[in-house]
């Protein structure tokens, strides 16, 4: 009884006066975790448009089977470029070309590809290439007259926000965590490339100067 006393008395005695104030900050609260949950997903969708198949020689081609000299087929159907787009070989984690600086938006097009010398590697892509050639099982579409291999392929990149992505082999897109020394190698080189822009800009900017004299 004393317990129920004690609690009607704090409730009389609450600053009932506050409550619209709290009710206003649970509300502002909760709409900024939407708000970062919708950027977020917004995100997501552009890293999902991102795909890359490893292609064989075009219909019609004369070459055989055996030797045909894979690509890789990279897609972009999202509207924004990516960077520094790594694709790897989704069994052995093998990088299968040269990092690929950008990948403009709404884009296909196909990269050589940089085969390991290590024997397994070899014989896991000689397999590959000698099996049953049939569409990679994605929702996006190459549009362009290829045959597709089924390989399952791993991809990192950087988003036009600066955000890291990678994607599984099985096809799962997730937000990336670079590494300290990573992170320092991508600062000094975006440092390197804004020190470079603007020393090309002030020298357009003195050449511009001299041409407004000379006329």
């Amino acid at each position: 009884m004393r317990n129920m006393s004690i609690l009607a008395a704090s409730l009389f005695g609450w600053d009932w006066g506050n409550v619209p104030a709290w009710v206003g900050t649970a509300s502002v609260v909760l709409a900024a975790i939407a708000y970062r949950r919708s950027v977020r997903d917004q995100k997501m969708a552009q890293a999902r448009k991102i795909a890359a198949w490893v292609i064989g020689s075009a219909h019609g081609d004369t070459e055989s089977d055996h030797e045909r000299q894979p690509e890789l087929l990279v897609s972009n159907s999202s509207d924004a470029s990516i960077f520094e787009l790594k694709v790897r070989d989704g069994i052995t984690g093998q990088t299968l070309c040269s990092p690929i600086s950008e990948v403009p938006a709404t884009s296909k097009a196909r990269h050589r590809m940089d085969l390991a010398d290590d024997a397994e590697v070899q014989a896991i892509w000689a397999a590959a290439m000698l099996g049953m050639i049939v569409v990679w099982a994605s929702s996006e579409s190459t549009d362009i007259d290829v045959d597709l291999l089924e390989m399952p392929l791993r991809m990192e990149f950087r988003d036009a926000q600066g955000m890291w992505w990678k994607r599984d082999s099985s096809g799962k897109v997730r937000p990336l965590r670079l590494s300290i020394p990573d992170r320092l190698a991508f600062a000094l080189t975006r440092w390197s490339a804004k020190k470079a822009f603007r020393e090309l800009r002030k020298e357009q900017k003195v050449a511009e100067k001299v041409n407004e004299e000379a006329n």
